[in-house]
């Protein structure tokens, strides 16, 4: 049975129903109409609604008991033997406080509860198994009712009646819409031999149009030989493709913007430099100390590490060869797997050059200097130049904690690319496939635009984010006091909110125009509060410049700011804050008496400073 009174020819059931499903009691009148009176249920059906109301093909409504006598249905008998559920939605009349409305509105309910009975004798007696009170389904929408078949009315003739007993004629106005009764089948259903064959023959003419139109739903073990579906040949963009593209334009978007922003930064540098008086370091008295430090290098850790994170792309490639050569594959497929090859192995070189210092020719040991002379002193370790003015804080890094950053890291360089492309080449389950695809793809996309050690950032963000330090928490408050977080704020918020607008443009028909709304205001907070996240962590150490060129153990790590100036406006200092950020520093230094830490603090430092001192110092 199934009926969604949108079907009928006028607005009694002796007018005539379209729907052959919707089998009413033909014993007697139904006390009821089909009406709008009450409004109509728009949960199931996405209605198109235009300026001038509603555009389908039919008037859409609901049946509403509104009758100044009797207000009831009744269904045909219907043949439940094996059990089965009942579905609608309910509505009953909204609190008015204005008891002259018009006749047009749904008059409130207080007291006129509904029943839903079931007859086996021919409508002769009736069983009421539920009833629902005005209190819990009166409002201005429809409430989804779900009830199952009670084994009394398990026959193959049981009827069906909605009733209200008890009710104010002039108020307590109610509809219902969409009703379904389903009935069970026999638990010893058998399908026949035919049925089967039929089904099997219909299942691989689907799977054949599958692979015909090259969907993501088509088994790569499956080859079609022949093709006569209307969109042969076709270039279709499965999901794991289109992360790869968005992930490769995010990449280089970032990188552009990196290179114009470096380059306008220097050109501003090189103008204030030439304008800034130096000291006469001649005539200073008594020379400050300047040292030089070699990174600790151990061969077989690095080479461990470039195995580790080499094997899986190696493996991933093999893979995708293989299929190419067992199941074929267009110019679409070798230039996606081209360009997610080049993605990760792009990725893993920086990350094995970087972090590991892992080279294949002779390169120079990576040295940290510490100059701790007035005015020019710094800090400098590859590329990187840091004035002593901009270093903040030194913290001891449990071996445990830097363990953990190290298996984030090596985890980032994982061939998400390859391996998203994988799912092109293999067959999975539809679930399966999803999660899978979009898992990767995410991570893929995270990786683009927050770097190759994007999980080690998420591990440093969560240490200030979950902290229940006071100092932290001040810290947080500091960061996110930040001039630039307007700014961070206010472009983040509008990306969001144009991803959320592409969305419902992509799905205009899919998505009803007050669940537009509702997403649209929905991502302009979720957009604040990202973008509020994000300011603060940009304020924070979570960029972390980590070379794991030994063994992990404990070490110390050295916070500063790395101050920038803005592209477009100089003088702009919010501009300046938006793309300045705090760093962390750590290396394995060939230092056993420990005169990096030294240098940096002064001779002496706190106790708790000389603590952390003397137990890097043993493990040493």
């Amino acid at each position: 049975f199934e009926d969604d009174f949108d079907h009928w020819v006028g607005s009694s059931a002796s007018q005539g129903i379209m729907m052959a499903s919707a089998k009413w009691s033909q014993d007697g009148p139904i006390f009821a109409e089909v009406s709008d009176v009450c409004g109509f249920n728009n949960e199931t059906r996405a209605y198109t609604f235009s300026d001038d109301g509603v555009s389908m093909s039919s008037t859409p409504g609901a049946l509403a008991f509104t009758g100044f006598l009797y207000r009831y249905a009744d269904t045909a008998d219907l043949n439940v033997v094996h059990g089965g559920r009942i579905e609608f939605y309910l509505k009953m009349g909204p609190v008015i406080y204005n008891d002259d409305a018009p006749e047009s509105t749904c008059k409130p309910s207080f007291g006129g509860d509904v029943t839903l009975a079931f007859s086996t004798d021919q409508g002769s007696t009736w069983n009421v198994f539920n009833s629902y009170t005005p209190y819990q389904y009166r409002g201005y929408s429809f409430t989804f009712v779900e009830e199952i078949i009670p084994m009394e009315a398990w026959t193959n003739e049981t009827r069906f009646r909605w009733r209200q007993p008890q009710f104010d004629p002039a108020r307590e106005y109610w509809a219902i819409d969409d009703v379904l009764v389903y009935a069970s089948f026999d638990p010893q259903w058998q399908d026949s031999q035919d049925y089967s064959i039929e089904k099997e023959r219909r299942d691989e003419s689907i799977r054949s149009k599958q692979c015909c139109a090259g969907t993501e739903q088509c088994p790569r073990s499956q080859s079609v030989d022949s093709c006569d579906i209307e969109g042969r040949g076709r270039t279709n963009l499965h999901t794991a493709e289109a992360f790869i593209l968005v992930a490769l334009a995010t990449a280089n978007i970032k990188q552009f913007f990196v290179f114009i922003f470096k380059r306008i930064e220097g050109r501003s540098q090189e103008t204030q430099h030439t304008r800034k008086v130096l000291p006469d370091m001649s005539k200073l008295s008594k020379p400050f100390p300047k040292q030089t430090f070699y990174v600790v290098e151990q061969s077989w850790w690095v080479l461990v590490n470039a195995v580790l994170l080499v094997s899986p792309l190696v493996a991933a490639v093999a893979f995708n060869v293989y299929s190419f050569f067992a199941h074929g594959g267009g110019v679409q497929s070798v230039v996606m797997f081209c360009i997610s090859l080049l993605f990760d192995s792009g990725y893993v070189a920086r990350l094995l050059s970087k972090s590991f210092r892992f080279s294949f020719c002779l390169a120079s040991k990576l040295f940290v200097t510490v100059d701790t002379t007035p005015d020019s002193g710094f800090l400098s370790y590859g590329r990187e130049k840091v004035p002593l003015g901009n270093l903040m804080d030194m913290h001891l890094l449990s071996s445990c904690y830097v363990w953990f950053l190290y298996v984030f890291t090596v985890v980032s360089g994982l061939p998400f690319a390859t391996a998203c492309y994988m799912a092109t080449r293999i067959s999975l389950g539809l679930d399966f496939h999803r999660i899978y695809v979009r898992l990767l793809g995410a991570c893929l996309v995270a990786r683009a635009l927050f770097g190759g050690n994007f999980l080690a950032k998420l591990l440093l963000a969560s240490q200030w984010i979950f902290s229940l330090s006071r100092d932290q928490r001040d810290e947080m408050g500091r960061s996110i006091k930040r001039r630039g977080t307007a700014l961070i704020t206010f472009y983040v918020a509008v990306a969001v909110v144009f991803l959320a607008s592409v969305q419902i443009v992509i799905n205009e028909n899919k998505v009803h125009p007050s669940h537009a709304r509702l997403i649209l205001y929905g991502s302009i907070g979720f957009g604040i509060l990202l973008g509020a996240l994000a300011a603060m962590l940009r304020g924070l150490p979570v960029n972390a410049h980590i070379f794991f060129t030994r063994y992990p153990t404990m070490g110390y790590a050295v916070v500063y700011a790395k101050r920038a100036k803005c592209p477009c406006m100089f003088t702009c200092s919010s501009c300046s804050d938006v793309h300045s950020s705090q760093r962390m520093f750590m290396a394995y230094l060939d230092d056993k008496e420990l005169a990096f830490v030294r240098l940096l603090r002064g001779d002496g430092g706190s106790s708790e400073d000389q603590r952390d001192t003397e137990r890097l110092r043993a493990e040493i």
